[in-house]
């Protein structure tokens, strides 16, 4: 019986080719850089991808890797890794695809490097590169033919100089059950069902990766590899706009698209997905063309991954791009395309365009067939000025977006205005309204401090409130990783009046000044930034029973609670905060319907809540939901607020 093929070793000869190390592996072949010697010390550096060799005793594996390469060699585009040609090692007996070596980071690497999103114009070049090279692949063989699917940053690699090429473009007619764990993140949901693929699923794919640059964090990512799936089966896709601000509205509705669970109600192929993205490219930076944004990409590249200067491989990096601190960018590019906060650890920051002075908000908006930029006009224009720097002129989302990361000690001295040339300060403004700015810590007479986060849950303290029927304001002090952030939520008879923060008065003052309605009594983002509140772990609460509001209605302060923490809080961190509670027979106490009917539950909610108690344990109670995500989500969301409010508990206790 023959011996198995061996496994090379760094320094192994594959017939003209030198091993120099194990640089990956994809979910059936692992990856080698190698040499091709010549003469006078010539030395081409290629890639060589070796089929496992466990693998290769099986007729099934090695047919399929042939056909493989065969398909990758009749490819040539220059978003493609390309492959040379298809070899077998008379001595190890191993097979190998000979391919081209790109001398530069993956996409991966990229991300993971610089935590931080990537700019718009060039998270869309390279999704467009990577659509490119896939439209191409279904011109030499189609998707249906090739069984390509998930598209990964793992596959996709970046040069020094900027260039995007795909690589491993046939993983996904590999055998099921040889997918990498990593890449589930980036199936199609129609994949994960084992349904027949198509040029859809790449859509679906890319889109995640597109949504992953522009925000610096997967999409969908989850302790266990079911609740990720589950995610991309039904899970909520957050507008890219929640998580990134200065990202064009146009770029949420192109993802909305590709995201689609449904395959039918997504872009018909990865064609006519990059031709919106190259629409909207060339709205972002008029004028320019590839090569401008290409050059970026290498610059954003190079500060964020280019080797140490005493390694020899740091030939390929242009010397004078990692010497410098700043590089230039493509000028005209929209504020709202870059994100401002984007970082390389301690390194210097990924560039970005011009002088904040200069930076001019636009629109993108599709006209007679084609994305064209159009600057904000109208009353939302608005100029910032602090000390002797002026941005804008900004739209009012923008404008809030960069008020809010100012240091409460400065906003005061903080000036607006609506044409750059007439100033009011900030504190004016505020001061007519009746409004102030909230410091940093509670500093008010007559408060007394209630409890420490997270030992005091916000949840309980607001049924107790509702339930004591409280007039007056809880004040919460919030010790975060970006500093301290204050809160202050008014109740009258046990209800919720209205949520006054430093953002609430920043937006009263800006929709003053824009000349519209500013209720200075209520805040219409309240409900939003109560739930958010929900998620903080470290702080005080204050309350403050001599304050009476104006207004004596509103909603009970549990008012759809369970739905808020659901929006908050992973599904992992309430089942840590539940897990003594496993195994348990839980048994309701007085109070917990009208609770229940304060909560303003719905449908499906109500019939969630009526599972829990009666005696059950936790788990059982989660197991009558059956397998709906969701349900299982608001499940825990229901369980966990009933305990901290009393009004579910342990049998017999």
């Amino acid at each position: 019986m023959a011996s198995p093929p061996q496994i090379p070793t760094p320094e192994t000869r594959v017939g003209r080719y030198h091993l120099r190390e194990k640089i990956g592996q994809t979910a059936a072949a692992d990856l080698f850089r190698a040499v091709l010697p010549g003469l006078g010390g010539f030395e081409k550096r290629v890639v060589l991808k070796q089929l496992r060799p466990d693998l290769q005793t099986v007729p099934e594996h090695e047919a399929r890797f042939v056909a493989q390469a065969k398909r990758a060699a009749a490819a040539h585009h220059p978003h493609l890794v390309h492959t040379f040609e298809l070899l077998q090692d008379p001595v190890t007996r191993c097979m190998f695809a000979v391919m081209e070596d790109v001398e530069g980071p993956s996409l991966a690497e990229l991300l993971d490097r610089t935590k931080a999103p990537l700019p718009a114009p060039v998270a869309v070049w390279v999704a467009a590169s990577i659509l490119d090279a896939l439209a191409h692949l279904d011109e030499v063989a189609p998707a249906s033919e090739l069984g390509r699917s998930e598209v990964s940053p793992e596959q996709v690699r970046l040069s020094w100089r900027g260039d995007v090429k795909l690589g491993d473009y046939g993983l996904a007619s590999e055998p099921d059950g040889l997918q990498l764990r990593g890449r589930t993140a980036y199936m199609s949901p129609e994949h994960l069902a084992g349904l027949p693929r198509d040029s859809r699923s790449e859509v679906f794919s890319v889109g995640a990766v597109l949504w992953e640059m522009l925000t610096g964090r997967r999409l969908f990512a989850a302790a266990t590899l079911g609740r990720t799936t589950d995610l991309i089966r039904g899970g909520a896709r957050p507008p890219v706009r929640f998580e990134n601000p200065d990202v064009p509205e146009i770029l949420d509705l192109v993802l909305t698209r590709a995201l689609q669970p449904r395959a039918d109600r997504r872009y018909r192929d990865v064609a006519q997905f990059r031709d919106d993205l190259r629409g909207i490219l060339t709205a972002l930076v008029p004028a320019r063309g590839d090569t401008d944004v290409r050059t970026w990409l290498g610059q954003v590249v190079t500060l964020a991954c280019a080797p140490a200067p005493q390694d020899a491989s740091t030939r390929a990096v242009p010397p004078t791009a990692r010497v410098e601190a700043s590089v230039s960018t493509p000028q005209g590019v929209s504020a709202r395309a870059v994100p401002p906060t984007a970082r390389v650890e301690a390194a210097p920051k990924i560039p970005m365009p011009g002088g904040p002075a200069n930076i001019e908000t636009h629109e993108i908006v599709r006209s007679d067939g084609a994305w064209k930029v159009v600057p904000v006009g109208g009353a939302e224009r608005l100029w910032v000025r602090g000390g002797r720097t002026t941005w804008g002129p900004f739209a009012l989302g923008p404008t809030l977006t960069r008020l809010e990361r100012v240091p409460v000690g400065a906003l005061g001295r903080v000036e607006l205005s609506v044409d750059g040339r007439r100033w009011v300060l900030l504190s004016l403004i505020l001061k007519s309204l009746g409004l102030r700015l909230l410091g940093e810590d509670a500093g008010v007479p007559d408060a007394w401090q209630v409890g420490r986060l997270p030992d005091t849950s916000l949840p309980a303290l607001l049924g107790k409130l509702e339930a004591a029927k409280a007039t007056g304001r809880l004040i919460v002090v919030h010790e975060g990783a970006h500093g301290t952030e204050r809160r202050e939520i008014l109740v009258s008879d046990g209800k919720l009046v209205a949520l006054h923060s430093n953002g609430t008065a920043l937006r009263t003052a800006v929709l003053e000044l824009l000349g519209q309605d500013a209720d200075t009594t209520s805040d219409i983002h309240a409900e939003q930034q109560l739930t958010d509140m929900f998620a903080w772990t470290a702080g005080r609460a204050y309350f403050d029973d001599t304050y009476t509001p104006e207004r004596s209605t509103g909603r009970p302060l549990t008012w759809r609670l369970p739905r808020r923490l659901t929006r908050v809080l992973p599904e992992e961190r309430l089942g840590h905060a539940l897990a003594p509670h496993v195994g348990r027979g839980l048994e309701r106490r007085l109070g917990f319907a009208d609770q229940v009917e304060r909560m303003g539950l719905l449908g499906w909610e109500l019939t969630a809540a009526e599972a829990f108690g009666h005696g059950r344990t936790l788990d059982a109670s989660l197991r009558q939901l059956g397998t709906d995500a969701r349900a299982h989500h608001f499940g825990l969301a229901f369980a966990h607020t009933m305990l901290e409010l009393g009004l579910l508990a342990p049998t017999g206790s």
